[in-house]
């Protein structure tokens, strides 16, 4: 029975349906650029402070995917943009673009939402 009820809320909530219907129009996520070894950087909308780093080198015997947090907020992800801007890649400088001009500022508006209350109704 309660699994039944769970498979009906899921099926019946707007916002699962909605999400699952970005995911079949092929809005599901990709990476945000690569560096000149390779890896691939991904970023997971703009209520998100971190990038990723997946493709990592890995110790022999580990799972073969392996992520990596390279940035964990607003000002790690300046300097991972910083460092790649200096690249002589021009990958890591076209990744270094997308941080700085796309990524960083989406993200700086998101947290303002979240972190600003909003202003109370003046009483005349």
């Amino acid at each position: 029975m309660l699994s039944w009820l769970c498979d009906w809320a899921l099926q019946e909530s707007d916002r699962v349906v909605a999400h699952l219907g970005e995911r079949a129009e092929g809005k599901s996520p990709t990476p945000i650029g690569e560096d000149s070894a390779g890896f691939s950087y991904w970023h997971f909308g703009a209520h998100s402070s971190r990038i990723y780093r997946d493709g990592a080198r890995v110790p022999e015997g580990a799972p073969e995917d392996q992520w990596t947090i390279v940035a964990d907020s607003a000002v790690e992800m300046g300097n991972l943009a910083e460092g790649l801007r200096k690249s002589d890649s021009a990958r890591e400088r076209a990744l270094a673009r997308t941080i700085s001009e796309s990524i960083l500022p989406a993200f700086l508006v998101e947290s303002k939402k979240k972190v600003l209350p909003p202003l109370p109704k003046q009483v005349d």
